[in-house]
């Protein structure tokens, strides 16, 4: 397993670090090395699980009330065109969530596969996430979403999340991908080739590869952070 976390502890004219800061930064960088996995209680684990487990599990019950464009039966299934559901999560958040289409399958109504998936969340003070996926398979009796191509996520905080697939366990509230992951905020950047959300625990697991890039400026002075070799 090859894991690194990159840290700029370099001092430069005016920035403001001291020595002990710099030997601060240096024994973090040289303990985040050693660990084999990251956990990192973020903001950002809280937005996914929202859009994730409110939106998108809102959509693929198809059967609590979506008003859609047309109805079509063919060889894989109920063919919905545009659907699309709006609401309130009980919590404060509203939400909106649409597909381009939805098809549910004829020898196992409890799966549905949804095309072009977009999902807004938006909390009481103003803030807002949304969402978006390529493509997605929905199994009501496991109540599990599997997620495919392009996911991305974004919220008015500037946090950003960018993921190849993801398993998502809607009874449990975890997410699970083994892909490609690229997390952002306006402290730094993660990247792994793999993540774990958990939403009891509010937390976000990066393993395999992880990278970390972190901002000084962001963090109590100095220059952007740089990526080190």
């Amino acid at each position: 397993m090859n894991e690194t976390l990159t840290l700029d502890a370099r001092a430069r004219p005016g920035d403001g670090r001291t020595p002990a800061r710099i030997a601060a930064f240096e024994r973090a960088a040289s303990s985040s090395r050693r660990v084999r996995r990251l956990r990192l209680a973020l903001p950002l684990a809280s937005v996914a699980v929202v859009l994730l487990a409110v939106g998108i599990g809102v959509l693929a019950r198809i059967e609590l009330g979506f008003s859609f464009a047309g109805v079509d039966i063919t060889a894989d299934g109920i063919s919905m065109d545009a659907p699309k559901l709006s609401g309130s999560d009980g919590k404060g958040r509203t939400y909106q969530v649409t597909a381009e289409s939805a098809v549910q399958d004829l020898a196992d109504p409890t799966i549905v596969r949804l095309y072009g998936i977009k999902a807004e969340v938006h909390q009481t003070d103003g803030r807002w996430a949304e969402f978006s996926a390529d493509s997605g398979v929905y199994s009501a009796g496991a109540e599990r979403l599997r997620l495919d191509e392009n996911i991305r996520i974004r919220s008015s905080e500037g946090y950003a999340a960018d993921l190849s697939k993801a398993e998502i366990d809607l009874g449990t509230g975890t997410v699970d991908s083994d892909a490609p992951v690229a997390f952002s905020s306006t402290l730094g950047a993660v990247e792994a080739q793999g993540m774990q959300v958990d939403e009891k625990g509010g937390t976000v697991t990066f393993s395999d590869g992880v990278k970390m890039t972190v901002d000084p400026n962001a963090v109590g002075g100095g220059n952007a952070g740089q990526e080190q070799p």
